[in-house]
């Protein structure tokens, strides 16, 4: 299974149309359909971007499936990120 029909069940499963996820992450809904087709590289995807993608599907879970599924350090390292931030902040 690809990244992007990993993402689209994920969506679906949640009853959510792209139109909506495009509208919440300010992108158009082009550049999610290409996503889910898997027609935009892997390297191309920020962190962010899934981060963000997880976050307004409410499904934090497929955060953790998508990185030992597609083996994405660098989403690990932007989580890792994130942490440490939360924490300073934190202090």
């Amino acid at each position: 299974e690809a990244i992007g029909s990993f993402w689209q069940k994920v969506r679906e499963g949640v009853g959510k149309n792209r139109q909506q996820v495009a509208e919440a992450l300010g992108l158009p809904v082009d550049n999610i359909t290409l996503f889910e087709h898997g027609l935009l590289p892997n390297e191309d995807l920020p962190a962010q971007f899934i981060i963000r993608l997880s976050n307004f599907l409410g499904r934090m879970d497929a955060l953790d499936t998508h990185i030992q599924r597609f083996e994405t350090e660098y989403l690990r390292q932007a989580l890792k990120n994130i942490d440490e931030e939360n924490d300073e902040e934190g202090e």
